[in-house]
């Protein structure tokens, strides 16, 4: 099967560390199988493999943004902590979250530009 976003991401690393899949499985203390379903998208890529590959690879703070993004694009969600949130920034998630699809190009734009 083909990877996801997050296959491609510790394949990537897999490769810069001379690793074979058995080897990352090894360090991450899960099994082949496993391990091999999380990067083709057959089961829901735990977040906290953010931590987990970042401390046993050691990421840097961009690669770690880069895991993450891949692995929320491959379980196709983000999640959101509200708990540490006030109520001015839970109502801005809470409507980004239901509008950003029918949003118009132009306004996505407009966030993309206020976010960066």
């Amino acid at each position: 099967m083909k990877p996801n976003a997050y296959g491609a991401f510790v394949r990537a690393i897999r490769k810069s560390n001379g690793e074979t899949l058995s080897d990352m499985a090894a360090k991450l203390s899960v099994s082949i199988a496993f391990l091999s379903a999380l990067e083709t998208g057959q089961k829901i890529i735990p977040l906290a493999y953010i931590d987990k590959i970042s401390d046993v690879y050691n990421l840097s703070n961009d690669e770690k943004v880069e895991l993450a993004n891949s692995i929320d694009i491959s379980n196709n969600k983000i999640t959101i902590q509200l708990n540490n949130l006030d109520s001015d920034r839970i109502e801005v998630a809470l409507k980004l979250a239901r509008q950003i699809e029918k949003m118009s190009d132009e306004k996505v734009e407009e966030l993309k530009k206020i976010l960066a």
